[in-house]
C-alpha cells in the first residue's frame, strides 16, 4: 500500500511540474507571509547518569599453520 501511494504521490508531482512548466497553470503571491513571534525562557536539560564499561585492548602472539598449496597446470595439447 506504501509503494503504491509513493507513485501516485510522484506522479501527481511529475504533473504538477509539467503543467507549470507548460503555462497550463500560474502561481502569484497575493499577500506577504511573516514568521511568528515566539518567547522562550527558562528551561534546563535532563540530568542523566551513564555507566560505561570498562573496554581493554591488548595483542596475542599466535602460531597459525598455514596450508601450502601447489598448482600444476595441464600440460599443452598438440597442434593440429
Amino acid at each position: 500500500m506504501g509503494r503504491v501511494l509513493g507513485i501516485l504521490v510522484a506522479i501527481v508531482v511529475v504533473v504538477g511540474v509539467v503543467g507549470y512548466s507548460l503555462g497550463y497553470f500560474t502561481v502569484t503571491q497575493t499577500q506577504e507571509g511573516s514568521l511568528p513571534n515566539v518567547s522562550v525562557t527558562g528551561g534546563s536539560l535532563p540530568k542523566v547518569d551513564v555507566d560505561a564499561p570498562d573496554v581493554s585492548v591488548g595483542t596475542e602472539t599466535k602460531t597459525i599453520e598455514v596450508p601450502k598449496v601447489t598448482v600444476t597446470p595441464p600440460a599443452a595439447a598438440p597442434a593440429n
